[in-house]
């Protein structure tokens, strides 16, 4: 209905934050007002003094901003700068747009939860919140200032429905029988798997010999590496090419005025890769041609388990408080003693970040860096059990949901299609190339450990490299360790070079260091144990050496922990156990070790919070 254009026209000072840089770079252009935001196609980083020069500009009567959500803070903080110099204040409505993206995303961007306390500082009458697929509100700050504008006639869509055992095959299938049907359309396959449209992609130009001049994915600028030269932004209202793989920087708030064929995949392996019916209603919504879309699909397969069994609100919001009320009373106890005042913050730091029901965080730091509930996450979880439970625990539930909601169906089938997609990654040849550079520089000495971080030839993986070599150059064998590194980083998966590096960290520890002394006193050689004691071992060997890091029961991680610091053998008993054989399970030649007055925790506890480890 128009909402955003509606604020965007107004007569009035405007600030509208956008979830995605994508959308947001989008809108400013097609209004020709101030975008703030990271790079796009359309858009240079803006830059403060851009936005000094656009607030003075007396030229332009109703300043009209879009930011995206991550940059809210600076330009809250400009602005009061610049008022502050100016000595008045400009009054500036506030509207969030597509909130419900703000919900979804806030269990991995706090800044979605920093836009909404700014939010609520702005008086009712100048703020919004905006969405054409809304979510339950749980905050009882805004959850009673609702309004729900419908269509007296609702638009309902007509649908090809497919459950498939592989969704990629049968996303393959179903796209070689459009073009073979119709040559002259265009196509648009959602699917928010950058690494799944690459492959789908690669698949049609190696296998179908399509021509890769009629194949786009539309993505976040941060992952440009993976597609390569299938790269496109979208800068109008025209799809780029015949065949349009997106990703969800493209699910909202984008106008297509052209038709198209639209598949949409929706796939279980990970929670952000399954659509809902309000996501899949998003995307369809992206044409705005007057005569629709051509044909809708939809490829979904099902989760493998029964219903879960979910928390109210109410519980939720318990589960909250009582968290908040630990925190608090550690806050408290510990404030009175110097030697433990120093720890509060990482403690409880440690608490917020570890607590988690289903992936979500119900405790959160607000602006007066407080913990607080984090009533977004709260929305998130209640939203993703939903879509868990009521669209994909078995091959019928999200065609029930869908008719329910009075769509129709020209067809809805099974597809056993498992010809499998070939994984592609274009990176690995300029990656293998530039380890084998960097490590000829080092074996050739080259390189100095006093200006390789100034190379400017040097990209980050190979100055990580160059880092790790001069860390270990005096106390191991480096012949072995280069080719454990070039073994390591020709791989797709990143863990495998950071995990090599931690394993050699740990082997050169002194023997009398803390960490390396408390290891080895709670994990024997020649004992075993089972993946349930090892859990226990190593969150006590956490707590015990100040490292901050939870490991969940049943965890791969716990195994593979073990495996960096052991050599192990599995025990085929009941439970299956693990004997630790020997410690330096890469069997590297160490030539000493480390000093004792070394600070030996930096590295154990950087790489063990790397995100990929």
């Amino acid at each position: 209905i128009g909402a955003t254009t509606l604020e965007l026209t107004s007569k009035r000072n405007s600030i509208i934050v956008e979830p995605t840089r994508v959308t947001a770079s989008s809108k400013a252009l097609k209004h020709d007002i101030l975008y703030l935001g990271g790079k796009t196609n359309n858009h240079e980083a803006t830059t403060n003094e851009k936005i000094i020069h656009h607030l003075e500009n007396k030229k332009i009567k109703y300043k009209k901003i879009v930011v995206v959500a991550d940059s809210l803070y600076r330009l809250k903080d400009v602005i009061n700068n610049a008022l502050t110099k100016k000595g008045k204040k400009d009054k500036y409505f506030f509207m969030i747009d597509e909130i419900d993206s703000f919900q979804l995303d806030s269990s991995f961007r706090k800044s979605m939860e920093d836009c909404l306390d700014i939010y609520k500082k702005f008086p009712k009458e100048m703020r919004a919140m905006v969405t054409a697929t809304s979510l339950k509100l749980t905050d009882p700050d805004i959850k009673d200032a609702v309004t729900i504008l419908k269509y007296d006639e609702p638009n309902y869509r007509t649908i090809n429905l497919f459950y498939a055992y592989n969704v990629r095959s049968c996303a393959k299938l179903k796209i070689t029988e459009l073009l073979n049907k119709y040559p002259n359309d265009k196509l648009m396959i959602a699917f928010n798997s950058v690494n799944g449209c690459y492959d789908l992609a690669m698949h049609l130009i190696n296998n179908e010999k399509i021509s890769s001049s009629d194949i786009k994915i539309l993505c976040s600028s941060n992952s440009q590496s993976k597609v390569g030269y299938l790269f496109s932004e979208l800068s109008d209202s025209i799809l780029p090419a015949k065949i349009n793989f997106c990703t969800s920087a493209y699910f909202t708030g984008f106008d297509i005025n052209e038709r198209y064929h639209l598949i949409s995949i929706s796939s279980i392996i990970n929670k952000i890769h399954a659509l809902s019916d309000k996501r899949l209603k998003q995307i369809a919504g992206r044409c705005r041609n007057a005569d629709g879309l051509i044909s809708e699909t939809i490829i979904f397969n099902t989760w493998a388990t029964q219903k879960i069994v979910q928390h109210t609100f109410e519980e939720c919001k318990a589960i909250a408080n009582n968290e908040i009320a630990a925190l608090n009373c550690i806050k408290h106890n510990y404030e009175g003693y110097p030697s433990l005042k120093l720890h509060i913050d990482s403690i409880r730091k440690f608490i917020v970040e570890n607590t988690k029901i289903e992936g979500y965080r119900f405790v959160r730091y607000n602006s007066n860096k407080q913990p607080d509930i984090s009533y977004l996450n709260i929305d998130a979880y209640i939203e993703q059990i939903r879509v868990k439970n009521d669209l994909y625990t078995s091959p019928f539930t999200l065609y029930d949901a869908l008719i329910k909601a009075g769509h129709k169906f020209n067809i809805f089938q099974r597809v056993k299609e498992k010809d499998p997609i070939e994984k592609n990654d274009i990176e690995n040849p300029s990656r293998i190339k530039n380890i084998k550079d960097v490590l000829e520089s080092l074996k050739n000495s080259q390189l100095q450990i006093e200006n390789y971080e100034k190379d400017k030839d040097l990209n980050r993986l190979q100055k990580y490299i160059a880092r790790q070599y001069f860390e270990f150059k005096e106390y191991l064998e480096m012949d072995i360790l280069i080719s454990r590194i070039e073994e390591a980083g020709y791989s797709r998966d990143s863990r495998i070079l950071n995990n090599l590096f931690f394993a050699a960290h740990y082997l050169i520890l002194d023997p009398r260091s803390h960490y390396k002394r408390t290891v080895r006193h709670h994990i024997v050689l020649k004992q075993s144990y089972t993946s349930l004691e090892l859990h226990n071992l190593w969150n006590i060997i956490f707590v015990e050496t100040g490292i901050h890091k939870l490991l969940e029961k049943d965890s791969p991680a716990i195994i593979k922990l073990t495996k960096l610091h052991f050599k192990i053998t599995k025990k085929r008993t009941e439970p299956t156990s693990y004997i630790i054989k020997k410690e330096n399970p890469l069997n590297l030649k160490l030539i000493k070790t480390k000093p004792l007055n070394f600070d030996y925790i930096t590295p154990i506890k950087k790489s063990l919070e790397e995100k990929h480890t």
